[in-house]
């Protein structure tokens, strides 16, 4: 089967496209590199990771997964090398953060800590950013959890064994607008790329919050040179000031998911919903109404092969992703499968890793736009 991708600049009339760029003057930024990029890049085939270390007082290097399905840096408590349980493990910082595509509910405290990105990397600009860190105590794996009603506990019964100082969680979410699914407490502040403090060798008035991502890693600040030829599209304020027409929002740089329009097996209209572009994990997700036809595997819940998927991305539409289930995750943006559900939640599809096989992309947290440039 052939995997189709289409790529179409809808609405924008040419005269918009040229215009002065908004990040005239802005000309730090620093690019952190995959750790698996090599000579030419990722394939997207697997998860990413970035190295790290935390505060300049340990050499130690770590190396957590890249997820844009997620917002907040889960880092085991047990192997936060200054953790200072009797003084952090407050009430004030307890926090949780549940992910939907693992069943896996994390809990522990958040504690404020500074990030060095390229601290051993010779390159490329030292990057310090200052943010919570959620310390995970507990681990559960929680099938049941429903995001919509569920916090800090498993809801099962009887409740499942809890890990408790689980070893090995290195998981660092950027993701935007993520707050609905499990992440209440997922906020910008909580974001290590939006929260930079400094990058060597740049000023940080010349500096734009947000961040690049590409096969190459992620650039922290957006220039008017690293967002040439990309079309943006605008994303709703999570929690609008009253009256500011939906884009502003209450907390700085908290904007929702990106808005989508979804068709599946060439179902129109199409579906009105929103679309994450996930890091994350290799697999789609797709939610539409209840009584919408779906063709799936009444087991596995996944789409049958030779299933279309159709979604624009934006409003207006500034890309379009399209593919053929079972055409193949080897190349192209198609995902190893696709989950499909009927759902009240609202009409959502996750892409996957693959998509960024296709698009540069770049998050303006400030002005809360999302850029596509085909790769």
């Amino acid at each position: 089967m052939v995997n189709v991708r289409a790529l179409a600049l809808v609405g924008i009339p040419v005269a918009c496209l040229a215009q002065s760029s908004p990040y005239a003057g802005k000309t730090t930024s620093g690019l952190i590199v995959f750790n698996e990029a090599g000579t030419t890049g990722v394939d997207w085939s697997t998860n990413v990771h970035l190295n790290l270390t935390i505060s300049t007082t340990t050499s130690r290097n770590y190396a957590p997964i890249i997820d844009t399905g997620t917002t907040g840096f889960m880092f085991s408590a047990s192997e936060l090398w200054d953790w200072n349980e009797a003084a952090e493990a407050s009430a004030a910082n307890w926090g949780w953060e549940f992910l939907s595509s693992s069943d896996i509910l994390y809990t522990g405290y958040w504690v404020r800590r500074d990030i060095y990105f390229n601290a051993r990397d010779p390159l490329h600009p030292l990057v310090r950013a200052n943010v919570p860190i959620l310390a995970v105590t507990n681990k559960t794996v929680c099938a049941d959890y429903n995001v919509t009603v569920d916090t800090d506990f498993c809801p099962t019964v009887p409740r499942p064994a809890i890990t408790q100082y689980p070893n090995g969680t290195r998981l660092m979410g950027i993701g935007f607008g993520r707050q609905e699914d499990g992440q209440p407490q997922g906020h910008p502040d909580k974001n290590a790329v939006l929260n930079v403090v400094s990058v060597a060798g740049g000023s940080m008035a010349a500096f734009a919050p947000g961040y690049l991502i590409d096969k190459w890693g992620i650039t922290v600040g957006l220039t008017e040179a690293n967002t040439a030829g990309m079309a943006f599209t605008d994303l709703p304020a999570r929690d609008p000031v009253a009256g500011s027409g939906g884009r502003t929002p209450t907390v700085p740089m908290d904007f929702a998911a990106l808005p989508a329009c979804i068709a599946l097996n060439g179902t129109a209209p199409c579906h009105v919903g929103t679309a994450l572009m996930d890091t994350g994990v290799g697999q789609g997700y797709l939610r539409l109404p209840i009584g919408a036809p779906l063709g799936r595997d009444p087991v596995s819940k996944r789409l049958y092969d030779g299933s279309t998927v159709s979604v624009a991305l934006g409003q207006p539409a500034v890309v379009t992703e399209a593919f053929t289930v079972g055409s193949g995750a080897a190349t192209g943006v198609t995902p190893a499968y696709v989950e499909a559900y009927n759902s009240r939640r609202g009409n959502f599809f996750n892409s996957g890793r693959h998509a960024y096989r296709a698009w540069v992309t770049a998050y303006d947290a400030v002005s809360g736009r999302l850029g596509f440039r085909a790769v």
